[in-house]
């Protein structure tokens, strides 16, 4: 009688194969962590639906949500809201996401108690900026310490020569304040523009305090919009305190480095080593490079 042979041992699986499993064993344990960007929602004091494309961190600058466009962020400042444009920064009053407004104040203004503040602020937008001026505002003009100008229009608490003028008030006067120390343009809202365009030189404070508003369109940033575009949400995800790699949330749970068309999951380059690294500062680069 033959002795029976031990079974064969296991052969080891071949080197490619055995990666490939390790793989998708990763990114197998991250998609029960993603989030959907669509789901989340954030509140800061009475703001209550800071949501995508705009995304939340607290006062240091942490994420509490990963998701929104890189020049969106509301920073939750003593509970109040704060958005920068620029390098100047703005309360958030109210976000309507149906209408794509955002509802914004000047925060030095809205947080002084001064009776006659001084506005310090031009905002203006670069053509390729994913937020504009909504048809609801309107320009109200400071004219400081100037060497003429029409009395009438004087604002006494700004200056000896101070001037606080409406676009109306400027077409129709061809006379305009000249040698002026500053002008500076704040957006305001026509109606409220309209309730003190008689008493501008002394209620301009209120109408400040209104705020303004403005409309905001689809991501101009060239990597977010093809995030976009595959059906994704753009996002960060946060390598360290001082770093973040851009991440497109996919709405089956995936983060790819790119756009949802993509079959390089975040999670596995992280594993591998690989991660497209940006500072926070700079924010989404229209081209991320391979750091080992």
């Amino acid at each position: 009688m033959l002795d029976a042979k031990p079974p064969p041992s296991s052969l080891p699986l071949p080197i490619p194969l055995l990666f490939l499993v390790l793989l998708f064993s990763i990114a197998a344990v991250s998609l029960a962590s993603d989030y959907v960007c669509q789901e989340l929602s954030t509140s800061c004091g009475s703001v209550t639906d800071i949501t995508y494309p705009f995304w939340l961190a607290n006062d240091t600058a942490e994420l509490v949500t990963p998701c929104g466009y890189p020049d969106f962020k509301v920073i939750c400042r003593d509970n109040t809201p704060i958005l920068s444009l620029a390098t100047d920064n703005y309360t958030v009053i109210h976000i309507d996401h149906d209408r794509r407004i955002i509802s914004l104040a000047d925060a030095d203004i809205l947080g002084s108690e001064d009776t006659c503040p001084r506005v310090r602020h031009n905002l203006t937008f670069p053509p390729d900026s994913s937020l504009a001026y909504a048809p609801s505002d309107a320009n109200l003009t400071f004219y400081f310490n100037c060497s003429d100008g029409l009395t009438e229009y004087i604002s006494p608490c700004l200056g000896k020569k101070s001037f606080v003028l409406t676009d109306e008030m400027i077409e129709n006067n061809s006379f305009v304040p000249h040698n002026c120390e500053a002008v500076i343009v704040a957006p305001v809202l026509q109606e409220y523009l309209k309730s003190y365009q008689y008493e501008l030189a002394n209620g301009f404070r209120e109408v400040l305090h209104e705020g303004f508003e403005l409309n905001w369109s689809a991501s101009t940033n060239t990597t977010c919009s093809h995030c976009e575009q595959s059906g994704g949400w753009c996002g960060l995800d946060e390598t360290s305190r001082s770093t973040s790699v851009f991440a497109c949330f996919c709405s089956d749970g995936r983060r790819a480095l790119y756009n949802c068309s993509d079959l390089h999951l975040l999670s596995i380059h992280y594993h591998l080593g690989l991660s497209p690294v940006i500072k926070r500062s700079v924010g989404v680069p229209e081209k991320l490079e391979e750091t080992q």
